[in-house]
């Protein structure tokens, strides 16, 4: 299909739209009253407190309590119900990439989604890593789709996610625990035990805790070392949040240390990699004797400022972060045993200001600073063994990244009209020092050159949102994203160039830029709630991570467009009824590409799709509560996810399609609840990810029982 006959498609999928959103807007007015109502949640994506109906950018909002009766516990679970979002891959909890909107370049290189914690920004230095989490005590997530780089910096390419916890309440004290425990068919057996307590110690100062533990059950047998679900995992998590408040301040201070361990490295075979025969179920297998094991461990801790200035507020955020990554990851390939025994320790110092108004006026302005600095300490050690003790380096080096990095950013939007028209303008300039340092090659015995660049960039935003009727509006918007460039090793590079891909220690920085028309509306007096929208996405220089033998490399790959839809639609037919719908249709093609790389690879050509990006999407749910008695509730939830093949990036090799169902069944009280629970109920056996390492499957079918309690 040439880029004509799909920019005809694109305008004519853009003027149904218009048109559909037109019809429903034409029907608001005929519905009949009828309570309870879907709300509209206030939402904070342009760092200020707005309803989300006034926010001119894609948005989609989950409270706490929907993570809760949804059974979303991790991002992975989350990306299920997030239109144009999708797993890269998810190796271990806390070594996860995602993607939104189409904007992937593998799992090496700064990530393409931006990750907040509260205040606090999460990265790792070239690395595509989500952050190691717990959703159990979330006041809730907010998705943001589409390049974020005014307000939220570089890397936010394809949108941001943002965890917010919830404040410390200075009124009452409260408490709540969850135990639970789950059954795997073929597998083993597992429990957590999650809880938080918030306590006011005066008008002026309160505290929460909350924490959990949990032990995931393992499903994959090793015949090759005679054990049996040999991917169980420990995970344990706690989270202190103080606020000390005045009429003039708020003073939140905040400490969250995550830990991840996992037993093997979770990527998996039908194959046996040296007699080719075929096993009946996920196995593990190829790994010389060895299943390794992944461990993740998170520490964050941040000291936040909010002082009212009278129409005003003055916002310090600061934070410290540290990050650990350490595994050792066996490999099968081209007949021999590989091993990758790797540690990533990353260290992060951030600081934002912000000045922003918060008074009624038709005129609203942000204007702040950020600072950075970050370093990731790399010690690789990638070998091929041949036994006996006997082992031949591929890369063997050690060294750190070291990144500094500051910027200036504001946005001011006006009323038009009586609110009619509101456009929004938003600029962001960054700088970022980003250079290598202590770099040392083992195999070869020489020290490894440093070498400094200085990357910068300038990052608009307009948009327009429309609010032609109390119950809807319709925006408009064009952005730009940018990440910065990266590094890898001189072995890298040459393998590289040993397959013909001449391209250097340094991979240069990309960009993308994003159009978007959509809408949001609410019918039938609240109980009909519909966003769609409409984008189209420039995306340049791409940084691309493409196979070399034994290991990946990057290169600048080319230019690419990307264009999609997303809908997303709520409806309360009969009181206590809520069915949900969800979904995104993604279409993307490589404009230009590196000849040299499309060469050697499989998944780069100009004409063919970006890798890593599934075409379609979507999500469908339902929930229901009814009254046994006066004092007793009955309530169920059914969920249905679909994704789409997708293709690695690296080996060309094909996902096979998504499809997850799963069930809640619970009754509650005023202060408990006992939920039975089925995941994965129709037992979906396809790999969700295949490359040539091997594979990753969805958890089979799981039964489980969870308790939850107030006191």
């Amino acid at each position: 299909m040439s880029y004509k006959e799909k920019l005809a498609i694109a305008r004519k999928t853009l003027w149904l739209s218009v048109c559909i959103v037109a019809s429903l807007v034409s029907l608001s007015g005929r519905a009949v009253a009828a309570e309870p109502v879907i709300e509209e949640i206030v939402v904070t994506a342009q760092k200020r407190e707005q309803a989300i109906t006034d926010v001119p950018m894609s948005v989609q909002a989950i409270t706490g309590e929907e993570l809760r009766e949804n059974g979303i516990d991790s991002l992975p679970d989350l990306v299920k119900f997030v239109p144009g979002a999708s797993v890269v891959s998810s190796t271990a909890p806390g070594f996860e990439t995602i993607i939104l909107r189409g904007i992937a370049s593998g799992t090496t290189g700064d990530a393409t989604v931006g990750y907040y914690i509260d205040d606090v920004a999460f990265g790792v230095t070239n690395l595509q890593i989500a952050p190691p989490n717990n959703m159990y005590d979330l006041e809730r997530v907010e998705v943001l789709r589409g390049p974020q780089g005014t307000l939220y910096g570089q890397g936010s390419m394809g949108g941001s996610v943002k965890l917010i916890t919830p404040k410390p309440d200075t009124e009452e004290f409260s408490s709540r625990f969850r135990i639970g425990g789950r059954d795997v068919d073929d597998g083993d057996t597992g429990y957590n035990f999650d809880g938080v307590v918030n306590v006011p110690v005066s008008d002026n100062f309160a505290f929460r805790v909350s924490g959990g533990l949990e032990k995931a059950p393992g499903w994959v047998d090793s015949p090759e070392i005679n054990k049996d679900d040999i991917n169980e995992f420990d995970s344990w998590n706690i989270r202190l949040k103080a606020l000390y408040s005045t009429d003039m301040m708020d003073v939140t201070f905040s400490h969250w240390t995550i830990e991840n361990e996992l037993d093997s490295a979770n990527t998996f075979s039908r194959t046996d990699p040296t007699t080719g025969i075929e096993f009946s179920e996920p196995t593990m297998a190829g790994i010389g004797g060895n299943p390794g094991f992944i461990d993740t461990t998170l520490d964050t801790t941040s000291l936040t400022f909010d002082v009212d200035l009278d129409g005003m507020s003055f916002i310090s955020a600061t934070s410290y972060t540290e990050y650990e990554l350490d595994f050792v990851f066996p490999l099968f390939t081209a007949g021999f045993q590989f091993f990758n025994d790797s540690t990533f320790e990353t260290e992060a110092l951030t600081q934002e200001f912000r000045l922003l108004s918060t008074n009624d006026s038709a005129v609203q302005w942000l204007i702040g600073a950020y600072y950075s600095d970050a370093e990731i300490h790399s010690d690789i050690d990638f070998f091929l063994d041949f036994g006996g003790g006997f082992t031949l380096p591929v890369i063997n080096t050690v060294g750190d990244i070291e990144t500094e990095a500051w910027a200036v950013f504001g946005e001011i939007s006006v009323e038009l009209l009586d609110g009619l028209v509101t456009p929004t303008l938003g600029l962001r300039y960054f700088e970022d020092d980003r250079k290598t340092a202590n770099g040392f090659d083992r195999a070869a015995g020489l020290e490894r050159p440093s070498v400094g660049t200085t990357y910068e960039t300038v990052n608009p935003r307009f948009a327009v949102n429309f609010r032609p009727h109390d119950n809807g509006s319709i925006f408009v918007s064009a952005a730009k994203g940018f990440r910065s460039g990266t590094t890898q090793t001189e072995a890298q590079a040459a393998l590289a160039a040993s397959v013909g891909v001449d391209t250097g220690t340094t991979i240069a920085p990309d960009e993308v830029w994003t159009y978007e028309l959509g809408a949001r509306y609410q019918f039938a007096d609240g109980r009909l709630a519909i966003e769609a929208a409409y984008y189209y996405s420039d995306w340049e220089e791409i940084q691309l991570q493409f196979n070399v033998p034994g290991t990946v490399a990057l290169a600048n790959g080319g230019d690419a467009e990307v264009s999609g839809f997303d809908l997303a639609v709520s409806w309360m037919p009969v009181a206590n009824l809520v069915l949900q719908m969800s979904g995104n249709i993604n279409d993307s093609e490589f404009k230009d590409v590196n000849p040299n790389l499309a060469a050697s690879t499989v998944t780069v050509r100009e004409g063919g799709s970006l890798p890593n990006v599934p075409e379609k999407n979507f999500s469908l749910g339902a929930s229901y509560e009814w009254q046994f008695s006066d004092a007793l509730e009955g309530f169920a939830n059914a969920t249905y996810a679909y994704r789409d093949r997708q293709v690695d990036a690296g080996s060309g090799l094909e996902s096979g399609v998504m499809n997850v169902a799963d069930l809640r069944l619970g009754v509650r009280a005023e202060n408990w609840s006992v939920t039975l629970f089925g995941e994965n109920i129709g037992d979906e056996e396809e790999p969700v990810v295949r490359t040539n390492t091997g594979v990753q499957f969805v958890t089979p079918r799981t039964i489980g029982l969870q308790l939850e309690f107030e006191i």
